[in-house]
């Protein structure tokens, strides 16, 4: 498990933009019997062309030392951007508590 070293930055977010040409990569247009998966027309949701629409209304840089036993708050319609001093893949993992209710 990583621990973030900084938070860099905080903004908000927008959403509903408008996209001429969606970028669509061969997950979306090379189904066949090479490549595995889903024909486009019978997927609920692609997170991809979803994503496309989201953009930055604001960004604060913040660079600070991230606070280990403190916890990170995301309001709605914001983003907080974290640097972990190393580039990984793999799989992100979360505890989230909301305090919506």
């Amino acid at each position: 498990m990583r621990v973030p070293r900084q938070v860099v930055a905080t903004g908000e977010r927008k959403t509903g933009l408008k996209v001429k040409q969606p970028w669509k990569d061969r997950s979306l247009t090379g189904i066949g019997p090479q490549l595995g998966g889903y024909p486009e027309r019978e997927l609920t949701t692609i997170p991809s062309l979803e994503l496309q629409t989201v953009g930055s209304a604001a960004l604060q840089p913040v660079n600070h030392p991230y606070a280990t036993a403190q916890p990170l708050p995301v309001k709605a319609g914001k983003f907080q951007i974290v640097d972990f001093g190393v580039d990984l893949t793999g799989f992100i993992g979360a505890r989230i508590r909301s305090t919506w209710w």
